[in-house]
């Protein structure tokens, strides 16, 4: 993968973790890098910081999805697993990406942190 590929991956790895652990804090820091990350992805959905976590939640998850689904075929080059909620609050289903299990669902948090599973 070229570069801007690597770095999508590694904001969206960012990204997930802080809303993974209810940090909205956390994800405010960082969301600039995301959105830097996401200017080279014309056909990625558009991403908003939001007010609050729920807010951050629903802009991220068709994010997510995209960028999980555009990552998929270097997911071995790049260590990642793609995991699926069942269901996510915007989509019904929806993707994400960490580097290593448990998995960590960043659509609810800690309401329903395990929800999912890895896709293959």
């Amino acid at each position: 993968p070229d570069a801007a590929t690597v770095t999508l991956a590694h904001a969206a790895l960012d990204a997930a973790a802080a809303l993974g652990a209810d940090d909205y804090a956390s994800y405010q820091k960082i969301f600039p890098a995301v959105a830097a990350a996401t200017k080279n992805f014309a056909a990625l959905p558009p991403l908003v910081v939001g007010t609050d976590l729920k807010s951050a939640r629903r802009s991220f998850e068709p994010w997510s999805t995209a960028v999980a689904d555009l990552l998929k075929p270097h997911r071995a080059a790049l260590g990642l697993k793609i995991f699926q909620c069942p269901m996510a609050p915007v989509a019904g289903k929806g993707r994400w990406i960490q580097r290593a299990q448990p998995l960590r669902n960043p659509f609810f948090g800690s309401a329903m942190l395990e929800c999912g599973e890895e896709i293959p």
